[in-house]
Parts: C-alpha cells; sequence; structure tokens
C-alpha cells in the first residue's frame, strides 16, 4: 500500500503456503494486471491485461519469467463469453505473436478460430 492506495498484493489461490496470483495496481488504485506462473513456479511468468469491465484482453508471457522480455503475447476476445480451457475470465483466443529469436520483436504470428490455428506466419 501506499497510505490508502493498493500498489500490489500477493496471494495464495489454492491455499498451497506459496503465492500464486501476483496482482498489480496503477496510480489510481485500479487493477492494471495479474501476475500468474504457467510453470507452477513462485514468479511470475505471465501477466494478464483486462478491459475497463474486468475481461481479459490480452496476455504477454516471458519464458524466462523477466516481465522486460516478454517473447509472447496473446490477445483474447473480451466480447465474447469464456471459452472452455482458456485463461480464466477471457474469451477465445483471437491471435498470438511470438519472438521465437529472442531479439525483442515478433517474428511469428498466429491467428485463431474457435481454438484452432487457422494461419501462421513467419
Amino acid at each position: 500500500m501506499d497510505g490508502t492506495r493498493p500498489v500490489r498484493s500477493r496471494i495464495d489461490i489454492n491455499h498451497d503456503g506459496r503465492v500464486d496470483r501476483w496482482e498489480y495496481y496503477d496510480a489510481a488504485g485500479k487493477l492494471a494486471k495479474v501476475g500468474f506462473s504457467r510453470k507452477g513456479a513462485e514468479t511470475p511468468d505471465a501477466w494478464a491485461y483486462s478491459t475497463k469491465d474486468g475481461r481479459i484482453d490480452r496476455v504477454e508471457v516471458s519464458s524466462t519469467a523477466d516481465p522486460a522480455r516478454i517473447d509472447r503475447w496473446e490477445h483474447y476476445d473480451p466480447s465474447a463469453p469464456p471459452a472452455q480451457g482458456s485463461v480464466e475470465g477471457a474469451g477465445p483466443l483471437v491471435r498470438v505473436e511470438e519472438d521465437t529469436n529472442h531479439d525483442g520483436r515478433p517474428d511469428k504470428w498466429e491467428q485463431y478460430e474457435n481454438g484452432a490455428v487457422t494461419t501462421a506466419e513467419f
């Protein structure tokens, strides 16, 4: 906390004694992003960003768990109902960008429809 304004929080969602959700708040005290670990580690390696109404818009992933080195960007349709098997609260996955050679720029692009890749560009 910074006075009465939340800055960040750490949560043990499954009550196993380890933090598995990291929440980060903006200057106005509103939730800006939520960190989580796709590998079940004790540090986040992915961060979900929501729309103003709380639906997930995108997820940024770092294969090194470094928030400054994002190498996968997943984009979801926040106007659609939550998709089965997707990130909690997310609509269907619509596109993914990846930085496969870790130079800081996407070099792989995928489009999705109904949970399946429809096009892939390199």
